[in-house]
């Protein structure tokens, strides 16, 4: 080899590798040194849509007046307590109007989890949409709408959304106690069985739910600022950190976050959602009766039957009774139903083995926890007690507590909550019992001269056919003339004046009194009453 190669090489053979090729020949020349191919671009992957741009999609142009991907506007129908409504089990529950018609259509057909993720973000801006529209239209807008326009969500409203967002959740975690979605559990539960497909995990229901939570809570804010009309709130609301899913809460001191509010069993969510409902319409219709019954309460004890003003307020104080028997049916279900359940708290033991439905089991434990926190005081022990510390924004009118009884389970207490009649009226509501009283006996045997025109007590009756005179008898009868009057007397002294009598002897020899013939026709019997 006449000369080496001046290039280096790394696999150390350039002592080997003669000078000569060094460069390439001519006709290879470009070839030996071939560069890999350019790689293709790489494709970005699929944008995923934020919360509040899958609402702007199917809100945009909203009213909230027509049907939106399959759900309806709100027209509550009341309570629903049927037994029938309720998987087994879970009898003595009330489902909230709110929940009956819980928007749930793009939950029952969708496959694969970010499909599933979209229909949840949109089944919860709608039904957000719809709930404000409804809300806005029971409280009249006005105010309610002015907080909105700031960016405040009025607070009774919010709980409003706290509710829902829970009912999403057990639909999600297959805790929904309803008959009625039945349909959406499985089709839940299908989709997060297919990811297993392909070497997938299955992921828990809990887990899953977990990764969208965030995103749900964000589309009920996007759908509550499309439902203001101010598309600008949209911005407002979702960024005020008072209400981000980490920090929204209800007012008040203690007060769970969102996330902790919707852990609790769907039962007892319903129990307070059951009870700020209830106050609402005692509050409303307190506020009927004590305009109904303003004069006979002022009256008092003077405000009789058969009188305008009586028969006014009656029929006000039998209308909330009315109203008030209804509820009270729906409470004694809910609380017989509580205080059995509690009972089984006070001996739970999370080793053993729940012998009850699972999602009432889900109760027993959450019960067992208070009872265990709260040993001393025994606040929970009855469905009121848990009302009062679980609810303590209600606002029911005069008649503010829901422990019927009093000192011991002795006596009645006025403040029940599901008392007939508010105790503050108790007067005024037994009207219809008090009568009149009768004029005294004396003042009946009176004769009342006066003319049918002059002013009297009330009408008195006409007067009876004059009686006729007795035949004349033999014997030394007498009789007086009337004294003549040119003028009459004043009634106290007619009165006053004292009858002449007249004996006649018969033909016994006895003396019989007569009264004297004043020339006047006798009076009718002695007047009565008519009050009823």
């Amino acid at each position: 080899m006449k000369e080496r190669s001046k290039k280096p090489f790394t696999d150390g053979n350039s002592e080997t590798m003669p000078a000569s090729l060094d460069d390439e020949p001519e006709e290879v020349q470009g070839k030996c040194s071939c560069k890999p191919p350019p790689k293709k671009p790489e494709v970005p992957p699929a944008k995923v849509p934020s919360a509040c741009e899958i609402v702007k999609g199917i809100l945009n142009g909203q009213d909230g007046k027509s049907k939106i991907d399959g759900c309806n506007p709100k027209n509550y129908n009341g309570w629903n307590c049927s037994p029938g409504q309720f998987e087994e089990g879970h009898a003595g529950a009330c489902m909230p109007p709110r929940r009956i018609s819980l928007c749930i259509h793009n939950l029952t057909k969708v496959s694969g989890k970010e499909k599933l993720k979209e229909a949840f973000i949109e089944c919860a801006a709608i039904e957000t949409f719809f709930l404000w529209h409804k809300y806005k239209t029971d409280n009249n807008g006005g105010d309610a709408q002015a907080k909105l326009n700031t960016g405040t969500i009025p607070e009774d409203f919010k709980r409003q959304m706290f509710y829902t967002f829970g009912d999403y959740r057990d639909l999600c975690l297959d805790k929904d106690i309803g008959k009625d979605v039945r349909d959406v559990k499985n089709n839940i539960k299908g989709v997060l069985t297919d990811s297993t497909k392909n070497g997938g995990t299955l992921p828990t229901a809990d887990d899953w739910w977990k990764t969208i939570e965030n995103d749900v809570w964000k589309g009920m804010l996007c759908g509550l600022s499309h439902a203001s009309g101010n598309i600008s709130n949209v911005e407002t609301i979702k960024n005020n950190p008072k209400y981000t899913y980490a920090n929204v809460k209800f007012s008040g001191e203690n007060s769970p976050t969102l996330e902790k509010f919707a852990e609790r069993p769907q039962f007892l969510r319903w129990f307070t959602e059951w009870a700020e409902w209830y106050c609402k319409i005692q509050s409303e219709a307190y506020e009927v009766l004590v305009k109904q019954c303003r004069e006979c309460k002022e009256k008092g004890k003077l405000c009789m039957n058969g009188e305008d003003m009586c028969n006014t307020c009656t029929k006000a104080c039998e209308e909330y009774a009315k109203n008030i028997k209804k509820w009270e049916e729906q409470w004694i279900k809910i609380k017989t139903k509580y205080e059995k359940l509690y009972e089984k708290a006070k001996q739970y033991s999370a080793d053993t083995s729940p012998s009850e439905p699972k999602d009432e089991e889900d109760v027993v434990s959450f019960l067992s926890k208070l009872h265990k926190q709260n040993k001393d005081n025994k606040i929970y022990e009855s469905a009121a007690g848990y009302i009062h510390q679980e609810a303590k924004y209600l606002d029911c009118k005069t008649q503010t507590e829901f422990c019927d009884k009093q000192n011991g389970g002795t006596d009645n207490n006025k403040k029940y909550a599901l008392r007939n009649e508010p105790h503050d009226h108790d007067d005024a509501c037994a009207c219809k019992k008090r009568k009149r009283p009768s004029r005294p006996a004396a003042e009946q045997t009176e004769i009342d001269s006066r003319g049918r025109n002059e002013p009297g007590e009330g009408q008195r009756p006409l007067p009876g056919p004059p009686t006729p005179p007795k035949p004349p008898t033999s014997g030394l009868g007498r009789s007086l003339q009337p004294i003549a009057r040119e003028t009459d007397l004043p009634d106290s002294e007619e009165e006053a004046e004292v009858e002449e009598e007249t004996e006649e002897h018969t033909e016994d020899g006895k003396v019989k009194e007569t009264k004297e013939d004043t020339g006047q026709q006798p009076q009718g019997p002695p007047p009565q009453d008519t009050v009823e």
